[in-house]
């Protein structure tokens, strides 16, 4: 009887949806899949989400025990919540059983997903008060020269001419630089085209940096896989003492 009742093979439809890719830690993210069966009729069948350890599920259930017949679906809805890293959710285990748990067959479903928690820095946004529309007009009843200045900011070249005028005002400058090309660079496709603009970008940048460091500025380049602490920690160890430029 149970010879005849051995499950066939698995085969799954995933679409899986989520609030958000980019989040701050700890913040809540709302995972939803839809499992459809496209095979034949699987009488009992657990399916379950790949979730990394370090991200908790704090609502719902990130798996369910069912049967599916052909062309069935179920949903499976949950919450998740972690500290920062940058997470891959691979896809769904399923694994079918015969009504007398004699056989089983199991398989994975790809639905691949990324997640990354970033700290509350990375999620900063640009203020709207007037004072920091034009940084070359600054007050200095507010930024008296020889104030030291930081600035997070991922680089423009057009912000050369700006910087250069506020060091030669004789502030001390210091810029933590997120590398935005790196960062988006891994969000995008292996293809030729991709690589060359992001190796124009690049050299770009690491030409925009060494203007600014030529003129005095320490730049910290920020590869925001590494913690923000350990890059300021790093950076400052290699950067000369700061003097003021000389007026003439």
């Amino acid at each position: 009887m149970a010879l005849w009742s051995r499950p066939d093979a698995i085969h799954l439809d995933v679409e899986r949806t989520q609030s958000a890719e980019r989040v701050r830690a700890h913040q809540l993210i709302d995972v939803h899949l839809t499992v459809r069966n496209a095979g034949s009729n699987l009488a009992e069948v657990r399916l379950w989400d790949r979730v990394p350890r370090r991200l908790a599920i704090v609502d719902g259930d990130a798996d369910a025990l069912t049967s599916l017949a052909p062309g069935d679906t179920v949903e499976l809805t949950y919450t998740l919540q972690g500290a920062r890293g940058d997470y891959h959710l691979p896809g769904i285990l399923a694994e079918a059983r015969d009504p007398f748990g004699l056989f089983a067959v199991q398989t994975g479903v790809r639905s691949p997903a990324r997640l990354l928690v970033l700290r509350a820095l990375a999620q900063a946004e640009i203020g709207d008060h007037p004072l920091f529309e034009e940084l070359d007009n600054l007050p200095t009843r507010l930024f008296p020269t020889r104030a030291q200045l930081v600035l997070v900011s991922p680089l423009a070249h057009d912000d050369f001419p700006m910087l250069r005028a506020l060091r030669a005002r004789g502030y001390a400058l210091a810029i933590v630089a997120p590398d935005a090309v790196r960062f988006e660079r891994q969000r995008l496709a292996d293809r030729p085209e991709v690589e060359m603009a992001a190796s124009l970008l690049r050299s770009e940048r690491r030409l925009l940096i060494r203007q600014l460091r030529a003129v005095g500025i320490h730049v910290v380049d920020w590869n925001v896989e590494t913690p923000l602490e350990e890059a300021i920690h790093r950076a400052w160890r290699r950067m000369p003492r700061w003097t003021a430029p000389q007026r003439s």
